[in-house]
C-alpha cells in the first residue's frame, strides 16, 4: 500500500514539475489582457479623432469631410490618459461621431503634449503590427 501511495505522489510531482518546464501548465491570462475585437477602436474625445488598431487607420474631421490614414497629422497630439476603446461594427466610425461626442467628453485638463503624443502613436503601431501578427 505505502508502495502505490508513494508511485501516486511521484507521478503527480513528476506530472506538475513536466508540465511547468514545457509551459504546459494552464494559467489565467494577466489582469491587464484585453480580448479586442476586429472592429474595435480608440477614440480621443479630446481631439476627435478615432484609432482603429486592426488596420491601423487613422480617422480625423477636415473640413467637412472624414480623413482615413495611416500617419496622423502632427497638428494632431494623442494622449493615452485620453484613450477610449469602443467598439463599432462599421468601416465608418465617425458617422455616430455626434454621440460619441456627448457621450464621450473631452478632458477639461487635457493639455497637448509632443511626448505624450510620441508614446501613443508608437505603442498605436505596436498594437496594429501584433493584431496582425496574430491574424
Amino acid at each position: 500500500m505505502q508502495k502505490l501511495l508513494l508511485y501516486f505522489a511521484l507521478t503527480i510531482m513528476t506530472t506538475l514539475v513536466g508540465a511547468g518546464l514545457t509551459g504546459c501548465a494552464t494559467e489565467a491570462p494577466p489582469a491587464h489582457h484585453v480580448h479586442y475585437h476586429p472592429y474595435d477602436y480608440y477614440y480621443y474625445p479630446s481631439v476627435g479623432i478615432y484609432f482603429r488598431y486592426s488596420t491601423g487607420y487613422y480617422y480625423y474631421p477636415s473640413d467637412t469631410v472624414w480623413i482615413k490614414t495611416r500617419k496622423l497629422p502632427s497638428r494632431y497630439r494623442l494622449d493615452q490618459h485620453d484613450r477610449i476603446i469602443i467598439r463599432i461594427d462599421d468601416d465608418k466610425p465617425y458617422e455616430k461621431h455626434h454621440q460619441h461626442r456627448e457621450r464621450y467628453r473631452p478632458r477639461p485638463d487635457y493639455r497637448p503634449d509632443p511626448y505624450r503624443d510620441e508614446k501613443e502613436r508608437y505603442y498605436n503601431q505596436r498594437q496594429y503590427e501584433e493584431y496582425r501578427r496574430r491574424k
